[in-house]
């Protein structure tokens, strides 16, 4: 008998262990809200974080909406770097920039420098996670 019931722990026991919930990831306040820029060549484009998702916009339309699967923050003070890991398309996709938390945020996307992004507006409550 004891022998019956070390094999169905055996079996059963890595089952349970693999259905543990994975953590949840969400942003930190700082970044959740609506980015814009004043560079011209940028104009009609936005992105915005809520605690779950990056949204891409291009003249207020939403062309994109991705669940975020992880972050990574590297750095303090005013030399904070992010990488947002996000899904598209069933793949994974990486958004790098750089924060300066001074004047209420500025972010500068890694292949965009030069170009800096501001916080337009908070993104209130969770709708659209």
């Amino acid at each position: 008998m004891k022998l019956k019931r070390a094999w169905i722990l055996w079996v059963f026991l890595p089952v349970f262990l693999g259905c543990v919930p994975a953590r949840e990831i969400t942003l930190p306040d700082e970044l959740v809200g609506l980015w814009k820029t004043s560079t011209p060549k940028y104009a009609d484009r936005y992105f915005e974080f809520t605690k779950k998702m990056l949204i891409f916009k291009v003249g207020g339309a939403e062309i994109g909406i991705h669940q975020i699967k992880d972050f990574a923050k590297f750095g303090d003070g005013e030399d904070i770097w992010y990488t947002v890991t996000y899904l598209n398309l069933g793949g994974k996709y990486k958004f790098s920039f750089s924060y300066d938390p001074a004047n209420d945020g500025v972010i500068t996307i890694a292949n965009q420098k030069g170009v800096r992004w501001t916080r337009e507006e908070a993104v209130k409550g969770e709708s659209k996670t």
